[in-house]
């Protein structure tokens, strides 16, 4: 699945100089705040260029030299090149069968519809809090199986929603930018598959031909591809703060859809705010489930609480996003996913809510106050 071209996918890793095969170890000039190696030439590759190296690192060119960072798979997946030939994790699923919701997800194709889109928000929340609710108090093999079947559900989602945004590109200016969220997506991403793999027996997670310790550590690390600085980095990214000049990854998507996406806006975004909502949801339910697998079984209660908290406040930020319809209906008795009367994009082709409640270009100067929810004065 192509990535680090597009705002998505990628893992976080520490980078040593000793690691086994690593031919350009002698090059390394510093690793930045955020995990970044810098290492001398582009092999070859112009600036802008992204890029597998020989050694299974991901790599950007920023000239004359390159920020790279190593591809670290998880137990119950490899690593293979991608379409955009950068490294990727590929799972490989067990037979274990799954519930016939999940399979229904599924079947839905490799494309999303604007009417898909509508309510994807809406499912992304329900199916992250069934786990949320359950995944605590689980026990016996019945329930962590239920709960299994709706990580699973949630790992197709993600697949489809992943590939319904693989168009959306925040062009060159922000390039480095989406090379380190991307590698933060993607180290996700093949938690959520994996943790979708694993299996249960006797009331116990099992990963067949993989030690599931091994696993749990992995993702308990405390270095920077641990699922804990993946959240945190990401969290960092979404959020307005220093690493996207200031602004937030999706008031970038924002003013990106509207001038170069506006007929696919109301869609493009909801698919975007379900897919980063699912990110963080299956990040907490992967950390839940490593400190199961570990006997930490202490510390669950309070990552639960965390992910909850920091959850609400996703979706009561994600909300301004998710305000205006893919119909183009507003206004009462039409709601938006965000549980309120649907609103018009102000900075769209048709900011205003007429009397008639369907979004309209007709008269915008007399929308009273700034348009959006308002109707027609």
């Amino acid at each position: 699945m192509g990535v680090l071209s597009v705002i998505l996918l990628g893992c976080l890793a520490l980078l040593s100089a000793s690691s086994s095969g690593n031919e350009d170890a002698h090059y390394i000039r510093g690793q930045d705040n955020n995990g970044l190696v810098t290492m001398k030439g582009c092999e070859g590759h112009q600036r802008g260029d992204q890029w597998g190296s020989s050694y299974h690192h991901n790599c950007i060119c920023k000239g004359p030299d390159r920020l790279c960072y190593p591809v670290n798979c998880l137990p119950g997946s490899e690593i293979v090149r991608d379409l955009n030939d950068l490294w990727n994790c590929e799972v490989v699923r067990s037979k274990r069968e799954i519930t016939e919701s999940a399979k229904a997800v599924h079947s839905r194709g490799k494309r999303m519809t604007g009417l898909d889109a509508f309510g994807v928000f809406s499912g992304v929340v329900g199916t992250i809090g069934f786990i949320l609710d359950r995944i605590e108090a689980a026990q016996t093999t019945a329930q962590l199986n239920e709960i299994q079947d709706q990580i699973q559900k949630l790992d197709t989602k993600m697949d489809v929603l992943t590939r319904s945004v693989s168009d959306l590109k925040l062009g060159q200016e922000y390039s480095q930018l989406v090379f380190l969220y991307g590698r933060d997506e993607q180290r996700l991403r093949n938690m959520i598959k994996t943790l979708a793999n694993l299996q249960i027996s006797s009331g116990k997670y099992i990963l067949p031909g993989h030690r599931i310790q091994h696993w749990a550590d992995m993702v308990l690390s405390y270095g920077s591809d641990g699922v804990h600085e993946v959240l945190e980095h990401l969290r960092e990214m979404v959020f307005p703060s220093g690493i996207f000049a200031g602004k937030g990854l999706f008031e970038i998507c924002h003013k990106r859809l509207i001038t170069s996406y506006m007929s696919k806006y109301s869609e493009k975004m909801k698919q975007k705010v379900a897919q980063v909502y699912g990110l963080f949801g299956g990040g907490y339910a992967v950390w839940i489930a490593a400190l199961r697998i570990k006997g930490i079984t202490a510390d669950i209660s309070h990552i639960k609480e965390e992910g909850e908290g920091r959850l609400r406040d996703l979706e009561s930020f994600l909300q301004k996003y998710t305000a205006w319809r893919v119909d183009h209906r507003c206004g009462k008795g039409f709601l938006a996913e965000n549980g309120k009367p649907a609103q018009c994009n102000p900075d769209g082709w048709n900011p205003c809510c007429s009397g008639n409640q369907w979004c309209t270009n007709n008269n915008p100067c007399n929308c009273q106050g700034v348009c959006g929810l308002q109707e027609k004065g």
